[in-house]
């Protein structure tokens, strides 16, 4: 009898554990803004213009985690023999508490298109001014399952001609998503696709609340 309840107050644990990574990646987020007057690009470019490096790598500083920013090369690929060992040393900011404790995939994305909050071109990031639905009203991350490392540049595609992404996969049947103003809200697997679709994009002037 007592097991259900025991499982159930781990799955709570890890669930305001992950909020409270999306919370942590939310504040690194607007500091990065602070210094660099705009939320991070969706892909960031090395020294030489062409080399890609991922937003989860920017950040490293304003997580506490300047010493690995530091070993991490910005003009070598992230999958370089040198940046595979940066590979190694994943803050657990990035990991599911759900996932093995071993791994290097992240959970946490950003949504890459036209119009969402990050864009879709890369060394260009967006500024709050260049959020017109507000940051209460748009997501600047989202908790996914899938088979991507920390340091890889790669997020996951929207567009409003295609389907929704598959988002979540740690904690179900919902996902955990953070808001451009830094709240994070658990949603269920049957939202409603136009009101969080409404979410996702940065100037499509919907009326969403689903606070």
């Amino acid at each position: 009898m007592m097991l259900p309840a025991a499982q159930q107050a781990r799955e709570a644990a890890r669930r305001t554990q992950s909020r409270n990574n999306l919370k942590l990646i939310g504040l690194a987020f607007h500091n990065y803004h602070d210094v660099n007057q705009h939320f991070p690009p969706p892909v960031l470019l090395g020294p030489d213009g062409k080399t890609k490096h991922s937003w989860r790598v920017a950040i490293l500083p304003f997580i506490g985690q300047q010493a690995v920013y530091d070993l991490y090369d910005q003009s070598q690929p992230w999958n370089s023999e040198h940046n595979r060992k940066v590979l190694e040393l994943m803050p657990t900011q990035f990991r599911s508490p759900n996932d093995e404790p071993g791994s290097t995939n992240t959970a946490y994305f950003t949504l890459v298109g036209e119009h969402t909050v990050v864009g879709n071109t890369p060394g260009e990031g967006m500024r709050f001014r260049d959020i017109p639905d507000g940051l209460s009203n748009t997501l600047l991350t989202v908790e996914a399952k899938r088979d991507i490392p920390w340091t890889k540049p790669e997020d996951i595609p929207y567009s409003a001609d295609e389907e929704l992404p598959k988002l979540g996969g740690f904690h179900q049947p919902g996902f955990h998503a953070l808001y451009a103003d830094g709240a994070v809200l658990y949603f269920s697997a049957s939202v409603d696709e136009a009101h969080l679709r409404g979410l996702i994009t940065r100037d499509g002037g919907e009326v969403v609340n689903l606070r």
